[in-house]
């Protein structure tokens, strides 16, 4: 059974400070192929996500202008990490409960990636669904 870690094994977090605009994420997450930017605080310590969802919904939305809107003002704050050790499935099961589409990765307080739905194999989703099915017949 794969746990987190090997999902985000090479991983380089995608990160900007929480004073970047939100021009400055969505050019990001365009040049990286990512659906997410981490935030961090001046101590490079997680403080929030910021994702294309978020784009749409907290700023283009609401008619604020991208290059004058700060992160810290539209990002998730304090959003819910998976641990590096957990099993997939587990932390698979975590994302659909929890709704998210993107969730930070920790190892300790150093965040190390981030875990989106696609990221686990098609086994992984069958093994959460075939469990979910068990529990709904109990």
């Amino acid at each position: 059974m794969r746990r987190v870690e090997e999902i985000v094994r090479g991983q380089t977090p995608i990160a900007l400070s929480a004073k970047a605009s939100v021009r400055d994420a969505a050019c990001l997450m365009r040049d990286q192929h990512v659906g997410a930017v981490l935030v961090l605080d001046e101590a490079s310590e997680l403080v929030g996500i910021f994702t294309a969802r978020d784009v749409i919904t907290r700023v283009l939305a609401l008619s604020l202008d991208p290059d004058a809107t700060r992160l810290s003002e539209v990002m998730t704050s304090n959003p819910d990490c998976l641990h590096i050790g957990l099993p997939a499935t587990d932390a698979l099961r975590l994302l659909r409960e929890s709704g998210h589409k993107y969730v930070p990765v920790a190892a300790g307080k150093r965040v190390v990636g981030v875990v989106s739905r696609w990221d686990f194999h098609p086994v992984e989703h069958e093994r959460l669904s075939a469990e979910s099915e068990i529990w709904e017949h109990i």
